[in-house]
């Protein structure tokens, strides 16, 4: 399956954790235009050096981080956000 991310806004919550990361590193090198949603609850800020100054970082929950997405874009550029993709690597630690 041949996946043409080149130009398209992705957001990925839980971008700053381990296998987050790892993801918002590939996505960048295929083009995607990437927004990090992240509490930083277990995921760091540095798992994202590399990539830092090809993304948005948007620190807080994903409510907050989403309303802040909106009020930044305005409302055509919101249109844009929503027709993109999200991709979910957040995941809660010790979960039984």
């Amino acid at each position: 399956m041949d996946m043409n991310f080149a130009g398209k806004r992705i957001l990925v919550t839980g971008g700053a954790s381990f296998i987050g990361s790892h993801l918002v590193e590939k996505l960048v090198k295929l083009g995607a235009e990437v927004i990090v949603a992240d509490n930083l609850s277990s995921g760091k800020k540095e798992n994202l050096n590399d990539v830092l100054p090809e993304i948005t970082l948007h620190v807080g929950d994903l409510h907050a981080c989403i309303c802040s997405m909106r009020s930044e874009m305005g409302l055509a550029k919101n249109a844009v956000f929503v027709s993109g993709a999200c991709m979910h690597a957040r995941a809660r630690v010790g979960i039984e």
